[in-house]
Formats: structure tokens, sequence, C-alpha cells
């Protein structure tokens, strides 16, 4: 969410306008897979990669995510864009050892006696390879077919933050080439996620 006080934006058509060369910028960074500073994401782990749909595109699974994504504006001088979806909060500020609690998770089947997942360039055995300890420390045996792997959990690390909300460089060229450099600079002071 961007305050945008200053006197140059509080027209609501300016404000519009903001809100969709935001959006039109955050659509970009998702598609690009980079950070609104032009940065790449960190790739997804080959184990992810091998589960993934969407030809390993981060964030594409069902499409869902990047349909969410909209702007409007608040009162005289405020434009929020983003989504409401929860899998956005956790690709823009990360989940796990990178997310707020800094620690790893516990993923446990809901409605089975065991969760089941691929795991790239494996050939049976353990997953990961070697004796696993389960969630007590305990030493257990894995069930495995191919690449698929069984447990009946697992300690999973998250997943690191893939931010695609914000206002970087191509953002503020927008921002100059549309309002001019005063408008532009008054929006980038104003500005905070």
């Amino acid at each position: 969410m961007f305050n945008l006080a200053e006197r140059h934006l509080t027209d609501r058509s300016l404000l519009e306008r903001v809100g969709a060369l935001m959006l039109e910028d955050t659509e970009e960074n998702f598609d690009d897979q980079r950070d609104p500073d032009g940065n790449a994401w960190e790739p997804l782990s080959k184990n992810t990669k091998a589960a993934k749909r969407a030809g390993g595109r981060i964030g594409w699974a069902s499409g869902a995510l990047q349909r969410s994504f909209a702007w409007r504006v608040q009162g005289n001088s405020r434009v929020a864009w983003g989504t409401n979806l929860k899998q956005g909060l956790f690709m823009q500020k990360g989940t796990g050892k990178w997310g707020p609690k800094k620690k790893s998770y516990i993923i446990r089947p809901k409605n089975k006696k065991a969760l089941a997942f691929k795991v790239a360039g494996k050939s049976g055995g353990e997953a990961g390879g070697g004796s696993k300890r389960d969630v007590k420390g305990r030493f257990v045996k894995g069930a495995s077919r191919g690449d698929q792997r069984f447990a009946r959990c697992v300690i999973h690390p998250g997943q690191p933050p893939r931010r695609f909300l914000g206002v970087g460089p191509r953002a503020m060229r927008k921002l100059v080439r549309y309002f001019g450099e005063e408008t532009a600079a008054a929006f980038q002071k104003g500005g905070s996620i």
C-alpha cells in the first residue's frame, strides 16, 4: 500500500493511473520472475521442479495468484495494489526459515496416512539418500516407487521470498514518463510496503 498524500496526487484520475501502472509493473515482475529491482528470483529446488506443473515456472501452478492482482483507490490520496491471496504474501515475504518465524515447519497428511511427493534425481531408497529421522529424531524408513516418495511427515525448510510488489527502477521510469520527475519523486518518498 502506498500513501500518495502529495498535492500532485489528489486527483482521482491520477491515482487511478498510478494503480494501473503499478499493476502492470507487478504483472511484468511476475512474468519475468524478477523482483521490483530487477533481480532474478531464487530458482526452485530440483525436488520442487520435479513436482511442479506449469513447466517449473514459479507461482504459475493454477494461475489463481496472477488473476487475483488488482488495485484500488482509497480515499483521496492513496492507491493500493497487490493480491488478497495468502500465497501472494508467502511469495512476497517468504516462509519457513526465510519467513517471519525463521524456522522450518512440519507438514503432515490431512486425510491419508502418508504424504506422497516426487524427488528429483533419486532412484529408490530414501528421499534425500541415506537414513532419515522423523520429527522426534527417530530413524525411519521411507517407501519409494521410482521418483515418488511417501512419508508420515516432512520437515520443510520453507521458500525464500520472491518479491513481485514494490516500486523499483522500471516502475519509477513509468511514473516519470507519465507524471514527470517531481510527482514521481513524491510518490517514491511516500511509498512503503
